[in-house]
């Protein structure tokens, strides 16, 4: 329904277009699953309907929303990043998601990977920016394989922001993580 608060619908729709599921339509929270539409497919519904309440809000929704969402909070961190100052973000742009990157054979000699996927991802300027949840990236072993995709990424001049769900909880902490991708972007501030 359109009638929640503008964030709220976005973040549904999200997961609609989405690789989880949460709590938020009554469902357990499960990930890496198929997505079950596309931003593509709710525009076109949504323009080929214009005239059922919410068409036209849903299609203004769907301008904050990109396909490939692996997590409410990794969804979150595009928001936060992406959505427009007035509408309480960086005004960044939305960014890819989970966007597949071909690896170097020097990348490839560091982590022996072919291929990086990465969680949000501006090509244009080679930004990436990983979410690096408890869940997935607590423990040692994980951090020093997190640490090596990062030094390889790096070494393909890709610049990498790392983002813990502390950070993302914290206003002053994603402040500064906001404040640094927008000079590696070159983008000026907007108060619009």
């Amino acid at each position: 329904s359109t009638r929640r608060h503008p964030i709220d619908f976005i973040e549904s729709c999200y997961e609609l277009c989405g690789r989880y599921q949460s709590m938020r339509f009554g469902l357990e929270t499960r990930y890496d699953i198929p997505a079950l539409t596309s931003v593509n497919a709710l525009r076109a519904y949504a323009e080929r309907n214009g005239g059922i309440r919410g068409a036209r809000k849903t299609l203004q929704a769907l301008s904050y929303v990109a396909d490939e969402s692996a997590s409410t909070r990794e969804a979150k961190l595009v928001l936060v990043l992406g959505l427009p100052t007035i509408k309480g973000g960086f005004g960044l742009g939305i960014p890819c998601l989970n966007f597949e990157i071909e690896t170097s054979p020097a990348a490839r000699a560091i982590t022996g990977k072919h291929m990086f996927r990465c969680d949000l991802y501006y090509p244009s300027k080679g930004v990436a920016i990983e979410y690096e949840s408890d869940e997935f990236h607590d423990g040692e072993d994980k951090r020093g394989h997190d640490s090596r995709r990062t030094a390889a990424l790096m070494s393909m001049n890709r610049t990498v922001f790392c983002v813990t769900n502390e950070e993302l909880d914290s206003y002053i902490a994603t402040d500064v993580i906001g404040q640094s991708v927008r000079r590696q972007l070159g983008k000026r501030q907007r108060t619009k």
